[in-house]
């Protein structure tokens, strides 16, 4: 399986997948999400290993699940494509000294352990801040994360998170800013989008309050009979003949 330490160590500057890559390497708990030009089906070798859900026609969120390894069939428009999962262990008795060498670097973040517990503490003031952060989320799930990010920070993942959800195709949901919390507004189509937004949004690798909703699409059902009328120049419909018209206008 290799030591955890030359995976973080490696994982540390390897921030997002590289679209063409031939392996996804995760840790037990973490996502990572596998963009190709077009998929139409994926199928995983060992469930047992990780799972791949489609959150759209271009992305794959990968979910380890226990340490080992196994193949990723990826099936598109440009043919077919087998990547190497490789899911590695969770040593918790490395995990502090395997967090604090992905956040070096970091000078606003700190390490605390509170009942056997690592938080993490502090402040990020940019964007390459946050994904080294998000990063560590990533890696080690168990960490609890308070550091919070500066305004303009938050104002550009907001932005960007918005035009991944625009990729992604869910084009009437919005992530916005109100206050220190980022927002994710809208509606989709079906319950099924709804569970691969959510699972997406975890990707974002920040906090976010999910109130977007299933769209109600209200239809009318109208049912038409077609009556068949034959007329002749000497019938009138709904008049009874012959009329007998008085000289006072009655009608008898």
């Amino acid at each position: 399986m290799g030591n955890l330490s030359v995976w973080a160590a490696a994982a540390a500057v390897m921030l997002s997948l590289p679209a063409q890559a031939n392996s996804v390497r995760v840790a037990v708990g973490q996502q990572r999400v596998v963009t190709r030009a077009s998929i139409t089906k994926a199928a995983i070798g060992d469930d047992k290993v990780a799972d791949v859900r489609a959150l759209s026609t271009r992305e794959l969120l990968v979910t380890g699940v226990s340490p080992g390894r196994t193949s990723l069939t990826i099936f598109g428009s440009g043919g077919t494509e087998q990547l190497s999962v490789i899911v590695a262990a969770m040593d918790e008795q490395v995990t502090e000294r395997e967090v604090s060498r992905v956040i070096r670097g970091l000078r606003g973040v700190r390490i605390k352990q509170v009942g056997g517990r690592l938080i993490l503490e502090g402040k990020v003031n940019s964007v390459k801040e946050h994904r080294r952060l998000s990063l560590v989320r990533e890696l080690f799930p168990s960490v609890i994360n308070m550091v919070v990010l500066a305004p303009e920070v938050r104002t550009q993942v907001a932005d960007a998170l918005t035009s991944r959800l625009r990729q992604a195709g869910y084009t009437g949901v919005e992530a916005s800013l109100v206050g220190p919390t980022l927002f994710l507004e809208g509606t989709v189509p079906s319950v099924d989008d709804q569970t691969k937004l959510s699972e997406l949004v975890k990707t974002a690798g920040v906090a976010v309050e999910n109130l977007v909703k299933v769209g109600n699409r209200r239809m009318v059902l109208i049912e038409c009979q077609f009556v068949e009328v034959r007329k002749n120049r000497n019938d009138l419909l709904g008049v009874r003949l012959p009329l007998q018209i008085t000289g006072k206008g009655q009608m008898n």
